[in-house]
């Protein structure tokens, strides 16, 4: 999973004295399974990524159902619900949903009485200011896929925010020379299957209804 900021925005978090990561890092240092990498980009942006690596295909559907446990209904939560196969001649399937849920309320409240755009309002706010993505990269040919964009091997399907978006791509077996170790082909043999998902916050551009009122 990466999480991508613009430079817009890392600069004004920086000028607060903010790290958007710190939640994310903390909750992965206390799964040992999980790393958390991160890295400046162009402009000034900042893109953390949080891998874990599983030695069967089949077993990542029930890694992104951990990502969200726990959350309450309100949360901000990418919600992945997926089905990995593998067949017996190294075909490969992915079916299932994908839905980026903004959070119900900003989390502020004045003598117990939340305050701030919620609901729609809110989750127009943050369809402004996010893209998420999901990107899945299949060993062989995609012969079927319902995604956005295909590139080489790589299906990518653009989420809106608060809407399901449903994920189906299949690929042929993929050829021999990837099943080979690293040493002698040009792919290590591992994971028949990569799936990302990328949200990328960026700096809104356009002012909000709320503060060209103000003064």
């Amino acid at each position: 999973m990466e999480l991508a900021l613009d430079g817009a925005m890392v600069a004004e978090l920086d000028a607060l004295e903010v790290d958007p990561t710190a939640e994310l890092e903390a909750a992965a240092a206390a799964a040992p399974d999980w790393e958390v990498s991160r890295a400046r980009g162009d402009g000034g942006s900042l893109v953390l990524r949080l891998a874990r690596t599983v030695d069967d295909a089949s077993e990542l559907g029930e890694v992104f159902s951990e990502l969200a446990a726990g959350l309450a209904p309100g949360d901000p939560a990418l919600r992945l619900d997926l089905d990995v196969s593998t067949g017996p001649d190294g075909e490969a399937e992915l079916d299932g949903t994908a839905r980026f849920d903004p959070p119900a309320t900003v989390g502020a409240t004045v003598d117990g009485t939340a305050i701030g755009p919620a609901g729609e309002e809110l989750a127009a706010i943050v369809a402004d200011a996010v893209d998420a993505r999901l990107t899945a990269t299949l060993p062989g040919e995609v012969v079927e896929h319902d995604g956005d964009s295909l590139d080489g091997r790589t299906v990518t399907w653009e989420l809106a925010v608060g809407e399901e978006t449903t994920v189906r791509a299949a690929a042929a077996p993929a050829p021999w020379w990837r099943s080979l170790p690293g040493w002698l082909g040009p792919a290590a043999a591992g994971l028949a299957l990569l799936v990302l998902v990328a949200v990328l916050i960026r700096r809104a551009r356009r002012r909000r209804p709320a503060e060209s009122a103000v003064g």
